[in-house]
């Protein structure tokens, strides 16, 4: 059963994505919000590769593709700080259309890259699992828990709720 939900959500990100795709090609102000294309692709691939990974079975080759979720998730997840800061500057947040607080976004975003992949996504070992009918690989070595997907959400939360209001997230999408 959990296959066919991993499938599910698989095919639902790429309606998603195809959407946004269609949405940054009509954008004339496009922004470092399209960086969310990238976090969604690899939320198509990671439920992508679990919902498969019972036809797929184990192996190498379910190995790989999964060694490929780790090393998405240390680069793109990420990259949530650099959207929450220029949805901000659409929203009308004075302070984040300082240069400074891009620079900072960034540099967060990088820091972020540089731990998760140290920690770890360079020496990840995995193990495949059948876990409610579906085959998932795990991690045997993780020392710790992805802290970019944990720094990223704790950096995005203050922006949601920094001098905004519904009005202004209504001109960026945010609320129809």
């Amino acid at each position: 059963m959990d296959s066919a939900l991993y499938l599910l959500f698989a095919i639902l990100y790429a309606a998603l994505f195809a959407y946004g795709m269609t949405v940054w090609a009509k954008d004339s102000a496009r922004g470092f919000r399209y960086l969310l294309l990238l976090v969604t692709a690899a939320l198509l691939w990671d439920n992508g590769v679990l919902g498969a990974g019972r036809w797929i079975g184990e192996g190498d080759w379910l190995e790989r593709l999964n060694r490929t979720r780790y090393w998405l998730h240390a680069f793109v997840t990420p990259l949530l700080a650099v959207v929450s800061l220029d949805l901000m500057r659409r929203a009308g947040s004075p302070w984040a259309r300082k240069p400074a607080a891009m620079g900072a976004a960034w540099l967060f975003a990088a820091a972020l890259i540089v731990l998760e992949v140290t920690t770890v996504t360079w020496s990840v070992k995995l193990k495949p699992v059948y876990e409610q009918g579906f085959v998932k690989v795990r991690l045997i070595n993780a020392q710790t828990c992805p802290l970019s997907s944990l720094s990223s959400d704790q950096f995005q939360s203050p922006f949601w709720f920094s001098g905004t209001t519904a009005g202004r997230f209504r001109n960026v999408g945010l609320i129809s």
